[in-house]
């Protein structure tokens, strides 16, 4: 899997746990006769763990991105600067003749 993959399945991996959370303290809270003013309380006993474990994955992915946009910029640079100098120049002119 290249970077760019990488990082979208990262970027993936940080939404589906920051929904989890609050998916999870959904259904927590749905078994509660009240609701006004539980869902933080329900948001507490799922804890912290899935929103830290989301930001880090958000900021790797974005980190692949990034590296994969910078290593794609500076490879076309090169290949481009290569493709120039191995074409043949005139080949209209030498057609004519």
């Amino acid at each position: 899997m290249n970077r760019r993959g990488t990082g979208i399945g990262l970027l993936g991996i940080a939404a589906i746990l920051y929904i989890g959370r609050y998916i999870s303290a959904a259904i927590i809270g749905s078994g509660m006769n009240v609701w006004a003013g539980h869902f933080e309380d329900a948001l507490h006993v799922v804890g912290q763990a899935p929103l830290y474990w989301s930001m880090a994955a958000a900021v790797l992915g974005i980190i692949y991105l990034v590296m994969a946009e910078v290593e794609h910029s500076m490879g076309s640079q090169t290949s481009s600067s290569a493709k120039a100098d191995t074409l043949p120049k005139n080949t209209t002119a030498e057609k004519r003749n």
